[in-house]
């Protein structure tokens, strides 16, 4: 937070049929999941939590295309945010860093799509 206190640790489901993530606050309390989904071709995964204000169950679907280095995040059929990857830049070229741009709807949570870009990059290395 603006604090400089952590909001989550991510951790990794081990006995999963698919790549699977969970966000644990500070306390232990699970906050979200980010469950990998099978498809050909693309990557897709769910992150599913419960709305803080709401307490209404919500997912969200994200669907990947590693190759072409983008990928969509939906929550129904509202587009939440929007994530790219430059092929070649001087960070990733000389310094081996990836770097990424999303693009958010306002009144989404940062912290949580940040989580998830994690999450499938994480998903999309595995597979190297």
């Amino acid at each position: 937070d603006s604090s400089g206190r952590p909001l989550f640790s991510l951790r990794t489901r081990l006995l999963s049929l698919h790549k699977s993530f969970y966000a644990e606050s500070p306390s232990g309390e699970t906050l979200f999941e980010v469950k990998g989904k099978f498809s050909i071709g693309s990557s897709k995964m769910v992150a599913t939590f419960v709305n803080a204000s709401t307490k209404q169950n919500v997912e969200l679907l994200i669907k990947g295309d590693w190759f072409d280095r983008s990928a969509t995040i939906t929550m129904g059929n509202i587009v939440v945010a929007q994530i790219s990857r430059s092929y070649f830049n001087m960070r990733e070229v000389f310094g081996g860093q990836q770097t990424y741009f999303v693009t958010v709807a306002p009144g989404v949570d940062l912290a949580l799509l940040a989580a998830v870009c994690v999450c499938l990059d994480e998903r999309e290395n595995e597979k190297k």
